[in-house]
């Protein structure tokens, strides 16, 4: 990481030294803060890598390593790029939710147009192979969010999520050959 910020100092020795010192004299404090925010290494090595390059674009207005005001602004730094993080995450996961939902309705409204009985649904989910039947009750039948079934089935919420959708297609392709 310190190759690639020393390239945003410049090419003055006097410069690239100093903020080498600074980066080793933060690297370890400004990580245990981005830690703190992000609960994962390399969530907080990403948010550090981010700090760093902010940091080392500015490095010019920081006259002392070791002021508390530089301490601080380090902090600062490493704070909001963790929360920027959090809340760009936050928003996926609201987006992706909604289009869940969105599905949820699409399908409900996809069997009822197809004359389908509550019953009939969940045979055709129970013929379907184990992967996603399991995943497709849970979710569809038990109203479960991504989170709980990926916490669940020990997956992640990104396979939770792909899996959804190849159950959908698939529910999708039984129900036209069952009322074609």
């Amino acid at each position: 990481m310190i190759t690639l910020l020393m390239t945003l100092i410049g090419d003055d020795p006097k410069e690239q030294e100093r903020f080498e010192q600074f980066f080793y004299l933060y690297e370890q404090r400004a990580f245990q803060r981005a830690f703190n925010f992000m609960k994962n290494e390399q969530d907080a090595l990403d948010v550090l890598q981010e700090a760093f390059i902010a940091i080392a674009k500015n490095f010019g207005k920081i006259h002392d390593n070791n002021s508390k005001k530089t301490r601080n602004y380090v902090m600062t730094i490493v704070e909001n790029m963790a929360r920027k993080e959090l809340a760009r995450r936050s928003r996926r996961v609201k987006s992706e939710e909604a289009l869940l939902e969105k599905w949820r309705l699409d399908l409900y409204n996809r069997w009822q147009d197809h004359g389908f009985e509550e019953l009939e649904l969940v045979d055709l989910i129970y013929t379907m192979p184990k992967t996603y039947s399991d995943l497709m009750y849970m979710f569809y039948v038990h109203k479960y969010t991504v989170n709980e079934i990926a916490d669940l089935m020990g997956i992640s919420n990104a396979a939770v999520r792909k899996r959804l959708e190849r159950a959908r297609l698939m529910l999708k392709d039984m129900m036209g050959k069952s009322h074609g």
